[in-house]
């Protein structure tokens, strides 16, 4: 029977078990946070801001807009070019009619009026003059706006190497960013892959242990969880009654949730607590030694040996500096 050994030996019974069902709790939400896509979303939220950041910036630079040469002005070397023949054409008729007229036939009665000859000869020079006046018009209103073009090609061509400069410098940022994001990746991938083993390895001898812990029969099957060793230990530790009085009195799947609650908050903490208290080794050892020795009930005696091996490898453990799952917070890094 449960009541057959002592209080005090019950109280150190149970806070063993209580610790090795809260270091596997602790040691399984460690090892699901330590799954690679887990690791990766967390590393990912934490590091990829810098390599957006840059992105951004990259965002902002504007390539410079190429100036075009206006349609119009782009035939106006071939217009004026049309005028000026034009024009040396028609003048090149005109003068030497005119110099005939005026030289060499001044003493001839049909050009001494006017008449249809001398006004279509007139009329030749006239359009010839305003075909070259409208040449040199047009030439430089264009080699006015060529020189403007020129100038703004210049600034263009100056605003297009900085431009490519800098998107040249964004670019080897964002490189260097991703190097440095990938290599952590990686390294936090490997550390996450061996703090899995470390878990799994942890979890499995810690069951063990609790396999033996409970093996002695004084805890119920229905009891042999995390909720209802927090419920044992919580309640006889907190009363004068006994295991019997706390196995009548529970409604385990009522409380449940309750437990849960109180096991999510406070199951780091408790066994942060069993460490800070890890020298009362001794004491718990003096106290299950001595009930020993005065048990003169061989089954009884035995158990209290048993008791007294689980509290000594539940000791043993906590006095490592630090268990597997509290290794294990390197992705919240």
């Amino acid at each position: 029977m449960a009541d057959e050994i002592s209080r005090e030996a019950l109280l150190i019974y149970l806070d063993d078990i209580r610790t090795m069902e809260t270091i596997v709790y602790e040691s399984e939400n460690a090892l699901a946070q330590a799954q690679d896509g887990v690791v990766q979303e967390n590393y990912e939220q934490k590091n990829i801001g810098r390599v957006n950041q840059v992105k951004q910036e990259e965002a902002k630079l504007k390539e410079p807009e190429k100036p075009n040469m206006p349609s119009i002005d782009k035939v106006s070397p071939y217009v004026s070019l049309f005028y000026i023949l034009a024009g040396c054409a028609l003048l090149g008729f005109f003068l030497p009619g005119l110099i005939y007229i005026l030289y060499l036939n001044l003493s001839d009665p049909v050009y001494q009026t006017p008449n249809r000859v001398w006004l279509f000869i007139e009329g030749i020079g006239v359009v010839g003059l305003i075909f070259l006046i409208s040449a040199i018009k047009d030439t430089r209103k264009y080699l006015s706006i060529k020189k403007e073009y020129g100038k703004r090609t210049k600034e263009y061509d100056i605003a297009l190497s900085e431009y490519q400069a800098e998107s040249k410098k964004y670019a080897i940022a964002v490189q260097h960013e991703m190097r440095s994001y990938n290599e952590g990746m990686q390294q936090i991938l490997t550390k996450a892959k061996d703090r899995r083993g470390d878990l799994t390895a942890d979890i499995q001898s810690t069951k063990a242990q609790l396999q033996k812990a409970y093996s002695l029969n004084i805890i119920p099957l229905q009891f042999r969880n995390i909720q209802g060793i927090y419920y044992l230990y919580d309640y006889i530790s907190t009363s004068n009654q006994g295991l019997s009085e706390a196995l009548m009195q529970c409604n385990l799947d009522a409380i449940k949730q309750k437990l849960d609650n109180v096991i999510r908050l406070q199951g780091a903490a408790i066994v942060q607590q069993a460490q800070a208290n890890a020298q009362l080794y001794q004491q718990n050892q003096q106290i299950l030694a001595t009930a020993q020795a005065t048990m003169n009930n061989t089954a009884i005696a035995a158990k209290y040996a048993q008791i007294s091996a689980i509290n000594s490898k539940v000791s043993l453990k906590l006095q490592s500096k630090e268990l597997a799952y509290q290794k294990a917070d390197f992705w919240l890094k």
